[in-house]
């Protein structure tokens, strides 16, 4: 049962409900997307949140913020948030923007007992699903419950210990939705604070700054170890061979600030009433925006 668990938790990657010729966006995709996922967003380059682990892309990349996608509306048919909700202070303008690109999607994070046993400083929420329904706690602190966390039960217990190994999905929130994400938050008067001012993540890297030009050191991908790792790199082969189709910017993409269509030139996604003009390589930025006085 035990060695069952962990291969239904490893394949909760590949059962996705959403048809072959669905359009599927990975937002935070970090070090390991989704083998299925077609375009990946993500605005942190280094893997400091990351445990040290680097950003893949082996696919469509777009650089720009969780709260401010640059996507028209339900540009995509499926939508992956898998760990970074948790990262998030502001979870109602997230959720409302995967729900405005999404037609459906998937939500995954630790949950709230997980929080509590094992806390993460960079996390600052607190999240169940009960009844179909996120039940969302803002951090007023990196440690919510300092009794719980100083016990150890996880390294010391070795009962809790196998639970928590084998058992997996029991201390994550995974989360399907079409249409529309019910959710409350229990505490929305809380800002995070500290998260803001505690994160070493507040400024992110942007790919010139720790790149330059030589896009090639960006082309990373997830190798893995033992079974898991080869099946995840066979999985990316075969859809990456899906995936012969070029995806054609101009059809998926808005301006994140007027959310309007973006015309294009060599080199950078324009949109006019903003008078705003976005890098379009190696990669879509969004992050930042050029001066106007390219345009007319």
């Amino acid at each position: 049962m035990e060695s069952l668990n962990k291969i239904l938790w490893a394949l909760r990657k590949v059962r996705l409900p959403v048809s072959m010729d669905g359009l599927v966006l990975d937002v935070g995709a970090g070090s390991c997307p989704y083998p299925r996922s077609d375009v990946l967003l993500d605005r942190h380059v280094s893997g400091e949140h990351r445990h040290g682990a680097g950003l893949v892309v082996d696919r469509p990349l777009v650089y720009a913020d969780a709260l401010r996608m640059p996507f028209r509306d339900k540009a995509f048919e499926f939508v992956v948030a898998s760990h970074v909700m948790e990262h998030i202070p502001k979870p109602e303008v997230f959720l409302q923007e995967l729900m405005r690109v999404g037609k459906a999607g998937y939500i995954e994070t630790p949950n709230a007992i997980f929080e509590r046993m094992s806390p993460y400083t960079t996390h600052c929420l607190e999240i169940m699903s009960i009844e179909n329904k996120l039940v969302i706690h803002k951090k007023s602190d990196p440690v919510q419950d300092p009794f719980f966390r100083d016990l150890q039960i996880i390294v010391k217990n070795k009962k809790w210990k196998k639970l928590f190994v084998y058992d997996v999905e029991m201390f994550h929130v995974r989360y399907f939705w079409r249409d529309t994400i019910q959710f409350e938050i229990v505490n929305p008067d809380e800002q995070c604070d500290w998260y803001e001012i505690d994160n070493p993540n507040k400024q992110c890297n942007c790919m010139e700054d720790v790149f330059g030009d030589d896009a090639g050191l960006l082309e990373k991908t997830y190798s893995g170890s033992g079974w898991r790792g080869w099946g995840l790199r066979n999985l990316r082969k075969y859809y990456r061979w899906r995936r012969r189709k070029p995806i054609e910017w101009l059809d998926i993409l808005a301006c994140p600030e007027c959310k309007g269509a973006l015309s294009c030139t060599e080199d950078f996604f324009v949109c006019p009433p903003c008078r705003r003009i976005y890098r379009a390589k190696p990669h879509p930025n969004f992050i930042s925006y050029e001066s106007s006085s390219l345009l007319p």
